[in-house]
């Protein structure tokens, strides 16, 4: 599966377009063969417009892949669903891909409602399963615009969950993984730019890698997610 974020196109072309194209020229390099499916966790549209999600939607569009696609703060539910649809759980190699809504409207930061999240991973139980959001539950970040409200109690319902082995963000721009536990948590990186985080301190950070991730899910339930930097301009 492939996972990008945090494209913010506008609705019109500018340098994040070009910056998308190279970021999927480097992962059709990197896997030369189709994904099994095509995750976008959000802040697709950095002004909410339906005319750079359409174009976001036609660069993943060769792909040939399910897509799932999450609104991020920058987003508009309603645009993202008018453009990919509602966005549901897909099925690949035996794994269950999950989304969770953490969008808060008007908000930078993120929330999660953790009943709805039961819900949601009560139909897929005996499946290794891999989460989606915009907003990560663990970081290298603790300033408020970065945080995920009910984070801690995502988390301890997924303690409870051994199927559920990945959870895969986006939001900071920035690539690390943490592990709570046997869950991994991995934040992707913007195909447009990169932020670098410590603690309440962030700052753009030009030598840091954009581009997007690629997950291995083997059929022994293991995840092994692997960075794929965009190509040189």
């Amino acid at each position: 599966m492939v996972q990008l974020s945090d494209t913010h196109l506008r609705a019109r072309v500018g340098p994040e377009d070009h910056a998308l194209r190279r970021a999927v020229l480097a992962i059709r390099r990197a896997l030369g063969v189709p994904p099994d499916a095509v995750a976008l966790t959000g802040d697709l549209a950095d002004d909410g417009s339906v005319a750079a999600l359409e174009r976001v939607a036609a660069a993943v569009a060769g792909f040939d892949a399910p897509i799932v696609a999450l609104a991020g703060n920058h987003d508009l539910d309603e645009s993202v669903e008018r453009v990919f649809g509602p966005p549901g759980p897909l099925a690949a190699d035996g794994w269950r891909i999950v989304p969770l809504a953490t969008r808060v409207p008007g908000e930078v930061h993120g929330a999660v409602d953790v009943d709805a999240a039961r819900a949601a991973l009560a139909d897929h139980a005996g499946h290794p399963t891999l989460l989606l959001a915009h907003h990560p539950p663990l970081g290298p970040s603790t300033h408020p615009w970065f945080t995920l409200r009910h984070g801690d109690g995502l988390l301890d319902l997924l303690a409870e969950r051994p199927d559920v082995r990945a959870l895969g963000a986006g939001h900071l721009h920035q690539a690390f993984h943490v592990r709570r536990r046997a869950l991994l948590v991995l934040g992707a990186p913007s195909t447009w730019y990169a932020i670098r985080h410590e603690g309440r301190r962030w700052a753009k950070a030009p030598s840091a890698p954009v581009g997007a991730v690629v997950w291995h899910l083997g059929s022994d339930g293991t995840a092994r997610p692997a960075l794929v930097p965009s190509l040189p301009r």
